[in-house]
């Protein structure tokens, strides 16, 4: 867990910019709103609360979201 010892610094605007360039070109095309669509309602606000609301809640939401998208490429539901 030494990985969580030194978190990066608060990015600056120019930063932002430069992670959402790079992010969006591996994308190739997708967008937010089909990421929405694809990942519903029901399994976004319970995210969204688990980021908000717990300790180190936005790196658990990420974590959860990759593995709904894990289970989405294996042809799961991500409901089993």
């Amino acid at each position: 867990m030494g990985f969580f010892k030194k978190l990066p610094h608060k990015a600056t605007p120019a930063e932002l910019s430069e992670v959402h360039a790079r992010l969006d070109a591996q994308m190739c095309g997708l967008t937010q709103e089909w990421a929405l669509d694809s990942l519903g309602i029901d399994r976004l606000l319970p995210l969204v609360n688990i980021a908000d609301n717990e300790k180190m809640g936005k790196t658990k939401a990420i974590l959860y979201a990759y593995r709904f998208g894990y289970l989405a490429g294996k042809g799961g539901n991500g409901n089993e």
